[in-house]
């Protein structure tokens, strides 16, 4: 994968943007330079939408490509939620909050249709009401057929308080490999040793 990024990057056909959601990438849509990216759900929804109104109609969603190798069409760019703290004086009320306003199946229909944010109800991938639903801004495309093809590929997302250090790092070899200072292999193999370093540091 990392083999693929860096030859796109180098020849030119994709690109490395420091803000993917910020106002570079929305002029570089306007101005036709970018043509896609690898986005949240709801990005539609609060970053095209609202930057490129123009382009109503003329946009479509895909799952990502498949490799020979095999690998998932589908992957996360980290998630939203609600939690209650334990132990707090509304600690019940909070769960209660979440439980009737999040997690029962119509408020789910209800936010995906509303904010675009996908359920996170295995079952609703199969909901009649979303599965019919034609989205105008993407041409009438029928979103939740895409969505309902690839979530059983998607991959679990494990958090971890190490993340932060793994990003920093990680981007730091990604640079070096885009610029061809390092092969892929070398430069997941540097931040595989610089990630363990760190975080052992911070354990000790």
């Amino acid at each position: 994968m990392l083999a693929f990024l860096v030859r796109g990057v180098q020849e030119g056909y994709l690109a490395t943007i420091p803000d993917p959601f910020g106002p570079g990438t929305a002029a570089a849509f306007t101005s036709g330079q970018l043509i896609g990216q690898y986005a949240a759900t709801w990005y539609k929804v609060y970053g095209l939408m609202p930057n490129a109104p123009d382009q109503a109609g003329e946009w479509r969603i895909r799952a990502l490509p498949g490799f020979e190798g095999g690998g998932s069409r589908a992957s996360f760019t980290g998630g939203t939620g609600f939690a209650a703290l334990r132990g707090k004086e509304n600690t019940l009320a909070g769960v209660e909050l979440i439980r009737t306003a999040y997690l029962t199946p119509d408020e789910q229909v209800r936010r995906y249709l509303d904010l675009g944010y996908l359920p996170t109800r295995r079952s609703l991938y199969e909901n009649e009401e979303l599965l019919a639903v034609e989205d105008e801004f993407c041409g009438g495309q029928r979103m939740f057929e895409v969505y309902r093809d690839v979530i059983d590929e998607a991959p679990a997302v494990h958090l971890s308080a190490d993340k932060p250090i793994l990003d920093t790092v990680l981007s730091g070899y990604l640079l070096r490999a885009y610029r061809g200072d390092l092969s892929p292999r070398e430069a997941l193999s540097g931040a595989t040793e610089d990630f363990h370093g760190q975080t052992r540091a911070s354990r000790s």
